[in-house]
């Protein structure tokens, strides 16, 4: 199983860098795949006394007038409920370390030169496993895009096979680094085709101060906690 690893989990590389080239007009922390706002559906559904939630006189009690699915299922998620998906836990998470040129391969350990701040990112694909083999086959050459894109220090993985969750996490020089490699090549040929390979997906990125150092996958979960669902999903 681990021999496989190497190149099955390195080939995850765009698993959740859903961010569209627009993206690199922005500034840091406006990323419009990562909205930090914690609005969810939640906030808008109706109370169950109003007007909205009732038949108006004449009108069939079993007939749908909204023009949405009457089961009440999302249609981008295969009929499941968006936050359901996101709520999964896996307690056999499998952790991939970091590696890349930043990085000891023999330890794990960070090894690039010292700056005052990096780049940090953070990524979520949820592919089906219908979808999976596609998934890695497309993302096979973005992966090693990234590996040789200037100013990228490393990136470690995680899965969690039961949720059906493709995690990466990136540690980079700068922000240009980043989106050289976001916007360009096989990775953007491969995210235009995320909306087809995965159900959904979340991504962050956010600037790391060298004292908080090293970049932790507690500290990509909490990043990510509140960043909404990708719009390209919609």
């Amino acid at each position: 199983m681990y021999r496989r690893q190497p190149t099955t989990l390195t080939s995850l590389m765009l698993g959740g860098l859903l961010c569209l080239p627009a993206c690199a007009d922005d500034e840091l922390g406006d990323d419009p795949m990562a909205d930090g706002g914690t609005t969810t559906s939640d906030d808008t559904a109706s109370d169950d006394d109003s007007p909205a939630s009732s038949p108006t006189e004449g009108e069939d009690e079993g007939e749908d007038t909204t023009g949405e699915d009457p089961t009440g299922e999302d249609p981008t998620t295969g009929g499941e409920d968006e936050d359901a998906i996101f709520d999964c836990e896996d307690p056999n998470i499998l952790i991939i370390p970091m590696t890349g040129p930043g990085f000891d391969p023999e330890t794990g350990e960070f090894v690039g030169a010292p700056q005052d701040t990096y780049i940090a990112h953070t990524t979520l694909a949820v592919v089906t496993p219908e979808q999976m083999e596609e998934f890695l086959e497309v993302n096979e050459l973005a992966a090693a895009q990234a590996m040789q894109t200037p100013g990228m220090l490393g990136v470690g993985f995680a899965v969690e096979s039961e949720c059906g969750f493709l995690r990466t996490i990136g540690l980079w020089e700068d922000e240009k680094s980043l989106y050289s490699f976001v916007g360009s090549g096989a990775h953007l040929e491969a995210m235009q085709r995320a909306p087809e390979l995965s159900v959904a997906g979340k991504t962050t990125h956010w600037e790391i101060d060298s004292g908080v150092m090293p970049l932790t996958w507690d500290m990509a979960f909490e990043q990510l906690e509140s960043v909404e669902p990708s719009p390209i999903y919609d």
